[in-house]
């Protein structure tokens, strides 16, 4: 038998009603309750003046802008332009929400960095002071001392650890990579030099020459068109020719200081600097191709590294 609707229970019909009126309630909410309230003042002056201006009121809230009936306002009129613009302030609000973490972002990353150049800043200067304090100043102290080569040998030994150790961070930093270099061609003159007192460890002062060659070779690169950066490079393979003239490997190391030494003299021959380093491997030379009973052409380099050394004594009198 069908049901009547009076006898529907009451708790049942209650949501269609609330639905309804709800409904109903969220489409004359806002704009359309202020148009409505609008038409049916009893006030002449707050009504509208004229069907078509209702109807504008319409239409304006139907495209979703602005109502003449409801009082103006910035809050009011920025709801409005973002409902018109849901898409764009979404992409907008995507955009600036990108753009402001990539700032944070940034900004964090140059903290880092300052902090980064603030500890190669520091490492840098301990280098310098360990390069002139424990190479040189302690060493000299204690190198004439009966029994003193133990010492230096431990003295030197730490002073490698600590330069192995700041030499892996050093990486990105040319200062720092320079800076140690030089304190590794120095303490290698210490260990093995043969025109000074050494400790006549030839295959640490080896070793230590090569790190520094290595660290040159990385700034070089950094700095293409440095001639200091270069000359150093050459100056590190010319030193480890020194040693092993009459071995294959000593005379390839002679052969890659002459190239950039001939490359620096074509590009900066008038620093007495590039031409002593240059004077000094056409001395090598000499001495190699003498050892190898090359006499004539052993005489030719040498009287080049004399040409040389003579050029810079006129021009830089001064220079050592």
């Amino acid at each position: 038998m069908p049901v009547t609707e009076q006898e529907i229970p009451a708790k049942e019909k209650m949501p269609a009603t609330r639905f309804r009126s709800s409904s109903l309630s969220r489409a004359l909410k806002g704009d359309l309750d202020n148009i409505v309230l609008k038409a049916l003042r009893k006030e002449p002056d707050r009504r509208y003046a004229s069907v078509e201006q209702l109807a504008e009121d319409i239409r304006r809230h139907l495209q979703g802008l602005p109502v003449a009936a409801t009082p103006n306002s910035i809050s009011y009129r920025l709801k409005k332009f973002a409902r018109r613009h849901r898409i764009g302030m979404a992409a907008s609000a995507f955009i600036l929400t990108a753009l402001i973490g990539g700032i944070a972002t940034t900004l964090r990353e140059a903290r880092i960095a300052k902090a980064e150049r603030a500890k190669a800043e520091k490492r840098l200067n301990d280098v310098r002071q360990l390069s002139d304090s424990l190479i040189f100043e302690i060493n000299d102290a204690i190198q004439n001392l009966p029994g003193g080569t133990p010492t230096r040998k431990l003295l030197l030994d730490r002073t490698v650890q600590y330069l192995d150790s700041v030499a892996k961070d050093a990486a990105g930093y040319p200062d720092l990579e320079r800076e140690l270099a030089n304190a590794y061609r120095r303490l290698a003159a210490v260990q093995g030099d043969p025109t000074q007192s050494n400790l006549g460890d030839a295959n640490a002062a080896e070793a230590n020459v090569r790190k520094a060659l290595a660290l040159f070779e990385e700034v070089a690169r950094s700095n293409p068109g440095n001639t200091t950066d270069l000359m150093n490079v050459a100056a590190m393979h010319r030193v480890l020719s020194y040693s092993r003239l009459m071995e294959a490997g000593g005379r390839q190391e002679l052969e890659q200081a002459m190239v950039i030494g001939e490359r620096l003299m074509k590009s900066d021959g008038g620093d007495p600097n590039v031409r002593s380093e240059r004077s000094v491997e056409y001395q090598n030379l000499g001495m190699m191709q003498d050892g190898l009973g090359d006499r004539l052409q052993a005489v030719e380099s040498l009287r080049k590294n004399l040409e040389l050394k003579q050029a810079i004594l006129k021009a830089n009198p001064e220079f050592p």
